[in-house]
């Protein structure tokens, strides 16, 4: 899935920073699927989204906290985070990489937009802007919470911010862990059992600031929140 030169040089450089937290103590929590709107990657030369990492120490409780550091411009995605049941080897379909989905989630990523968005590989290497992430209560797959069934509004102190983009949305959950497995292999890592995916995001970002709070919700799927501070 290499159809850029520049993803191999991102992801050699993401990588290492990932295994570096990792050697610090961090928990590995999983991945994240980054760029899914069709027309950010007709505008970068990508045929498919790119993968980032997520480890223990971005990942904030449901209703809680998140602080903005200085310089951080901060923004929130609406996402689907999928628990994988059981190891997925690059080149599985579709199919098998929706059997491999055990839990679905509703999810929040925060990311900075003040990091460089001017390359493939600068934005891989930063981990693809990734600042955090909220993961609510799982839902059993088998309830069929299909990306087009979902229509999750994103709410900023109490006011409709943003809705689903359909350009956004994934074929099916099933793709969206494909691609990150055929992404890992041509990294020469792999999609582990016990790893969340978070899939993409339904809404275009929202921007944040200190004292907003942002909630998702998924309807049947629940819902979710967060505090800026």
């Amino acid at each position: 899935m290499s159809e850029n030169p520049a993803i191999e040089t991102g992801m050699r450089v993401q990588l290492q920073e990932w295994h570096r937290r990792l050697q610090q103590g961090e928990k590995r929590l999983g991945w994240k699927v980054g760029l899914n709107d069709p027309e950010v990657q007709r505008a970068m030369g990508i045929n498919a989204p790119l993968v980032g990492f997520m480890t223990s120490r971005t990942l904030i409780e449901a209703g809680g906290v998140y602080r903005i550091g200085a310089g951080v411009q901060a923004m929130v995605e609406v996402e689907v985070c999928a628990e994988i049941a059981v190891d997925v080897a690059p080149g599985t379909s579709p199919e098998q990489a929706s059997a491999a989905i055990a839990t679905l989630a509703p999810a929040l990523e925060i990311v900075d937009f003040a990091r460089p968005k001017g390359s493939v590989d600068t934005i891989l290497g930063h981990d693809i802007f990734h600042e955090a992430v909220v993961i609510g209560a799982p839902v059993s797959p088998a309830l069929r919470f299909a990306p087009e069934r979902l229509e999750p509004q994103l709410i900023q102190n109490g006011a409709a911010a943003r809705s689903v983009e359909p350009a956004y949305l994934p074929a099916s959950y099933g793709h969206m862990i494909a691609v990150v497995a055929a992404r890992l292999g041509d990294a020469g890592e792999r999609l582990r059992r016990g790893d969340r995916v978070i899939c993409g995001s339904f809404v275009k970002p929202l921007p944040v600031s200190a004292g907003d709070q942002v909630k998702a919700d998924f309807g049947l799927m629940g819902s979710i929140g967060v505090v800026f501070a």
